[in-house]
């Protein structure tokens, strides 16, 4: 017999509980994002692909896919057992992130530790350049800064530094630079040997990771310990040799302001002048033909002639002509970086007198109209520095025209262009046509005009020019009919020791002038001067002096409060006995004219010597053989 034929009963029934496979295909976003929430690896993975190859075309695929809320299903992926959803999940949202709006939603969920879970060494390389990608994202936005602060995200980062693969490599470098903007990272990083292994990247095949370790090598810099490091590392060397390197001009900028940094420290210095460095500085100053190299070499120089032990080194290259020779270039940043090297350098009485002799005056006077704020703070330095003491200087800025442009830099709202060209002028006031010149171009209010000021430099430099312009009766006159006179008493009582000592200096040379010294009084200066004197907390010897000035010159208030003159003390027309005072801080003095517009009262009569000139019978009605009395009144 043959064999038995199967019949329709023996056929195996597949199981009632599972669904027959279907094959589906979308094209809508929508359909495909709804799927990142099944539960089954292969609808997963493919439609993290499919949204991968979606968002990566433009940034409105990755506004619909933000819209169709994405990014917390695909957060949640990043902790899926299957490598290849957890990979492709990854990939989506190192695309995404890109996009502002999807770090926004992100920063509402718990993101952190999905992300730095994807940066350990177990990982596919796919997976570790994805999410160190997604770092370099996350850390554009300051909160996420913060978060990452922590030694456990910032391992990785830095050991990723290391990677064979150059997109982990960069991507880590890129994360680190945007985090170092923080302060409070760079210890972090320094302590998980981030230097070494940032000074390693320089020699990168690719020009874009060798930026982005110098970027972070920058920031970490502004830390003392870290400029150090650089140093026993070997950092400074291998810049300098960079720089030396035509072949890699494009790194040239970037490695000068990390050598910027380093030599804010002395010891960096030291190293700098032992190894040659000076002289790659000075190269690139000369013989760059970029601007923006000259710009970098110009301001680290400025920053290593601060110490004035290794200024002598920078002396012997005749560093000034050098630096003077980059005011003429027609490049605003190369000019502030020379200006801030020159300003420096006049702070040396050495330089400074090399500097007074070769740099071109009208040139110095030009720039203080230049529309770079760095440029007028720096070239006023320069200014007030060789104009300190030296008339032959004075001489020299005056034809050029200075005294305009530096009343002009008053009104500047920097305080450094303010202060420096208040100094200036200070420092002018010594020549008596100069003052009549800035009297003419309106230096007196403008100088009142700076008493006001709420910063503290800027008070004291505007109180000492106008107290050297104080010498002309002219500029005395306008201080009292401008308000000087008031601000000035208004300065004692300064929370700044400077600005009020300043004050009260200022109110002595002015008390010189018995006017002026009226003036000064009818504004309370006796009051306050005495009540300075008395103060335990608050007594200067200025205060003291500028007391006794005002009362050498306002004989009756002397006369009033200690009841005696001196022999040297000559009365003459004007003079009164208004009776003892025990304190100016319990009783003003009042003047002449204030006494007589009071009413009769039982007071007893105010004397008047009054031998030459008639009085106005107007103003002083009661009048008897040169005395004005103040009748009792039933008289």
């Amino acid at each position: 017999m043959g064999p038995k034929k199967a019949g329709k009963n023996d056929l195996k029934t597949p199981p009632l509980d599972t669904f027959d496979p279907i094959c589906v295909e979308s094209t809508t976003p929508g359909t495909v994002a709804l799927m990142l929430n099944s539960t089954e690896e292969e609808i997963l993975a493919k439609a993290c692909l499919a949204i991968y190859k979606f968002a990566e075309k433009c940034d409105a695929n990755k506004e619909d896919l933000l819209k169709l809320g994405v990014v917390s299903p695909l957060l949640k992926l990043l902790s899926h057992n299957e490598k290849t959803v957890k990979r492709n999940a990854s990939m989506v949202l190192g695309v995404l992130l890109a996009h502002h709006q999807a770090r926004q939603m992100l920063r509402t969920l718990d993101y952190l530790p999905a992300i730095v879970s994807l940066l350990t060494p177990e990982e596919d390389m796919v997976i570790k350049e994805f999410g160190s990608l997604c770092m370099s994202h996350i850390a554009k936005d300051h909160s996420s800064k913060v978060h990452m602060q922590t030694a456990d995200t910032l391992k990785p980062l830095v050991h990723f530094l290391s990677s064979p693969d150059p997109d982990v490599q960069k991507n880590s470098a890129e994360a680190l630079a945007l985090v170092l903007v923080e302060a409070e990272s760079r210890p972090l990083v320094r302590e998980l040997k981030g230097i070494p292994a940032l000074l390693n990247l320089l020699d990168a095949e690719y020009p874009v990771i060798q930026q982005l370790a110098l970027n972070a090598l920058a920031r970490i810099t502004e830390e003392v310990e870290s400029r150090l490091e650089m140093k026993e590392c070997g950092g400074q060397d291998k810049l300098i040799q960079i720089v030396n390197n035509s072949q890699l001009s494009d790194l040239h900028v970037d490695c000068l302001v990390v050598l910027q940094n380093c030599l804010a420290e002395e010891q960096c210095v030291q190293e700098l002048l032992s190894s040659g460095g000076l002289e790659t500085l000075l190269k690139a100053i000369t013989e760059s033909k970029s601007n923006e190299v000259k710009q970098a070499a110009a301001v680290a120089v400025a920053r290593a002639i601060r110490n004035p032990q290794t200024m002598p080194a920078f002396q012997e290259k005749e560093i000034e002509k050098v630096l003077l020779t980059l005011l003429s270039l027609d490049h605003d940043g190369v000019r502030a970086a020379a200006a801030e090297a020159i300003a420096v350098m006049t702070g040396y009485s050495s330089s400074k007198s090399i500097i007074a002799a070769c740099a071109d005056m009208a040139l110095l006077v030009q720039l203080l109209g230049s529309k770079m704020v760095k440029v007028q703070e720096s070239v006023a330095l320069i200014l007030a520095n060789l104009t300190c003491g030296n008339r032959s200087v004075i001489s020299l800025i005056a034809q050029e025209g200075v005294t305009e442009p530096l009343v002009n830099l008053l009104s500047h709202s920097t305080g450094a262009v303010v202060t420096n060209a208040a100094a200036v002028l200070t420092n002018m006031a010594t020549e008596g046509n100069l003052r009549t010149d800035m009297e003419q171009c309106g230096a007196v209010p403008a100088l009142i005009g700076l008493l006001q000021a709420r910063n503290f430099q800027v008070v004291r430099q505007g109180v000492l020019a106008l107290t050297a312009l104080m010498v002309d009766v002219d500029v005395r006159t306008e201080l009292c009919s401008c308000g000087g006179v008031q601000a000035l008493v208004q300065l004692l009582g300064s929370e700044d020791e400077s600005v009020m000592r300043s004050a009260a200096w200022s109110i002595t040379v002015g008390a010189a002038d018995t006017q002026t010294a009226v003036e000064f009084t009818k504004h309370g200066a006796l009051e306050v001067l005495q009540a300075l004197s008395l103060s335990h907390n608050r007594s200067s010897g200025f205060a003291q002096v500028a007391l006794q000035a005002l009362l050498n010159n306002n004989l009756p208030a002397k006369y009033s409060l200690t009841g005696v003159l001196a022999p040297t003390d000559i009365i003459s027309d004007g003079f009164y006995d208004c009776g003892p005072a025990r304190s100016l801080c319990a009783m003003k003095i009042l003047c002449l004219e204030e006494l007589a517009q009071q009413a009769v009262n039982d007071k007893r009569p105010i004397i008047v010597v009054n031998a030459l000139k008639p009085l106005d019978h107007a103003l002083f009605p009661i009048v008897s053989c040169g005395f004005i009395k103040k009748r009792r009144k039933n008289y």
